[in-house]
């Protein structure tokens, strides 16, 4: 996993506007198609709203909650089980036509924590959040509620 600038919500002015947010109305459209699937029930589409960095879907898939995390910067997603806490789990089947316009992060990505290599792509600003809240994986990098 590559990160970028801002991923995380977190950057000089300058960087910020080179930034684009990603399109809700195109992850509500993958998402509707992804309920496509007959397993698959979406329940609610929730935008993002300061603090959140991300956008969430939630599904039941087979009567069990799942979350699709759309990072707010970036076409990145990953899943949970729960967001409070985040309790992220793997890319469920049933999901996968989202990689059309998305990168799907699995659960051994999102908790792993990136290396020294890769924080060092990241803007000082926001390793400076990453230093004040210290998240323990990718995962709450990518996708957090820092303040």
């Amino acid at each position: 996993m590559v990160l970028s600038k801002g991923i995380t919500g977190f950057c000089k002015e300058c960087d910020v506007t080179k930034i684009e947010e990603m399109d809700v109305k195109s992850f509500r459209a993958a998402c509707y198609e992804a309920a496509l699937h007959p397993d698959v029930t979406l329940v609610n589409i929730v935008e993002c709203d300061y603090p959140f960095t991300y956008h969430k879907a939630l599904f039941n898939i087979h009567d069990e909650r799942v979350i699709a995390l759309l990072n707010s910067y970036y076409p990145v997603i990953g899943f949970a089980n729960d967001d409070d806490p985040l309790d992220f789990c793997d890319v469920p089947a049933q999901l996968m036509t989202l990689n059309v316009q998305y990168t799907l992060l699995d659960e051994d990505t999102l908790m792993t924590y990136p290396t020294t290599k890769q924080l060092q792509l990241l803007d000082g600003e926001e390793l400076a959040a990453i230093e004040q809240w210290t998240p323990r994986n990718l995962g709450e990098i990518i996708f957090n509620t820092w303040d």
